[in-house]
């Protein structure tokens, strides 16, 4: 075991080292975290130290930012409007006001306040790298590229565990037979969102023309959330993707649409009775396969404490207690009861808004020539919605960070047909139509640079 810890750090070392030769190239540098916080995520699940028996995966983190910054700096880029994401960086100021006030009034270790606060620092600063390398139309479509790069690991280890039936239960640290597949994200649940997230992410590209690719990387994590059996995922999945086909309707070829549902219900459906019908079964360990109602009494017994401290909350961890078969100490499965008691009721409203601010955002492509992006993102924010009542999102680094890589693509889309419109406009009233006229025959708004 040893040996495999100092082989983990070995690899962090070289990862932070490499992190430096992409200052010139945000995008790159943000996916290849991603693809590191996602392929290695077992170190978290071991709690393997780092520097200074600081958490693993912080030195990453560090590294991110310290890019991101030098590249912001160096290359003289404008820092993103704060107007897009405004709520969610005063969600964030206070989780990190409340974080330290927790570490201050409650003896801990150093190094989880460390941890805890660059976890909360973590999503926005893919934001803003995602954001540095998308100037133009074409970045938009070369995202395409890093985004196969970054997903297949643990899609592939996923689907290979679906396949054989063996997969690695870290609670009992053991790798067995008969329970879901985690990937290489290790937690069957947070596995489930990660998949569904990145279809919805990649779902754009496989629409666009001749991205063959893509069409067969989202076949597969389609394929990949059918064999997760995350009935959670399901179904907020399924009510994501109604609400964005009935929202982005008159760019769907609904023909098209319901032929391919009609193939992955076929595929699909005795997995999902299968999945529906052991809820009354347990597993090899004893535990209930339902766990949908120690879920709902565990959050009641939370919001009841909470309405003692309904503006402040208890501070930020305090939500994980013992409960459920094995009574170990978890936060409660639902983001909103988690935000109320650790934090009170109006951050967790502003948190609300948030996401519902960030859904109806999606919704501005729906006249653009890049409606693909709002479409996707629109559904990935329905989806974050209704999961966040069963699952934690927002307290989960690698799905967070997925999501506002999600928000980063379709605020830059919407900035770029922003600007396409206005050119356009602009082309269109243009009386001068003279040979040497910057207006004339060449108007390129489609990768006019923006800021």
């Amino acid at each position: 075991m040893a040996q495999f810890d100092t082989l983990l750090q070995i690899m962090l070392f070289c990862f932070c080292f490499s992190m430096m030769t992409l200052i010139l190239r945000p995008i790159w540098a943000t996916m290849y975290l991603i693809w590191f916080r996602a392929t290695f995520a077992v170190a978290a699940y071991l709690h393997i130290s780092s520097l200074a028996g600081m958490p693993f995966f912080v030195p990453a983190y560090l590294a991110l930012w310290i890019v991101i910054g030098i590249h912001y700096i160096v290359m003289q880029r404008a820092w993103p409007p704060a107007l897009p994401i405004f709520s969610y960086y005063i969600v964030t100021i206070f989780m990190l006001i409340s974080t330290l006030g927790f570490f201050i009034f409650s003896p801990s270790p150093p190094s989880n306040l460390i941890d805890t606060m660059t976890k909360h620092l973590l999503p926005i600063a893919v934001y803003f790298g995602i954001s540095a390398g998308i100037r133009n139309a074409t970045d938009l479509q070369r995202l395409a590229t890093p985004l196969i790069w970054t997903l297949i690991a643990a899609l592939l280890v996923g689907l290979i565990q679906s396949l054989t039936g063996y997969s690695y239960d870290y609670a009992h640290d053991l790798i067995v037979t008969g329970i879901r597949p985690v990937g290489t994200i290790i937690d069957a649940n947070a596995y489930g969102i990660f998949l569904c997230l990145c279809a919805f992410t990649i779902t754009p590209y496989a629409m666009m023309p001749g991205q063959k690719q893509m069409k067969l990387l989202l076949a597969l994590f389609i394929l990949a959330i059918l064999l997760s059996k995350n009935r959670g995922s399901w179904i907020a999945a399924i009510i994501a993707v109604i609400i964005g086909v009935m929202v982005y309707s008159r760019h769907i070829n609904l023909k098209r649409f319901f032929g391919m549902l009609l193939v992955v219900t076929l595929v699909g459906s005795p997995i999902v009775v299968q999945r529906f019908t052991a809820l009354k079964e347990v597993d090899k360990f004893g535990q209930s396969q339902d766990t949908f109602s120690e879920r709902i009494n565990q959050s009641s017994k939370l919001l009841g404490q909470a309405s003692l401290s309904p503006i402040v909350g208890y501070g930020a961890g305090s939500a994980e207690q013992p409960w459920g078969n094995d009574k170990l100490s978890r936060p409660p499965h639902d983001d909103y009861v988690r935000m109320v008691y650790e934090f009170g009721y109006p951050i967790a409203v502003l948190y609300i808004i948030f996401l519902f601010d960030q859904a109806i955002r999606a919704t501005r492509l729906k006249r653009s020539q890049n409606w693909q992006y709002g479409f996707g993102a629109l559904m990935a924010m329905v989806y974050v919605i209704v999961i966040s009542f069963t699952q934690n999102l927002l307290f989960d680094t690698i799905t967070y960070a997925i999501i506002m890589l999600i928000l980063a693509i379709t605020h830059r889309a919407i900035r770029i047909s922003h600007v396409q419109q206005k050119n356009d406009r602009d082309s269109e009233y243009s009386t001068d139509d003279r040979p040497g006229n910057p207006s004339h025959g060449n108007f390129r708004t489609a990768n006019r640079v923006i800021r």
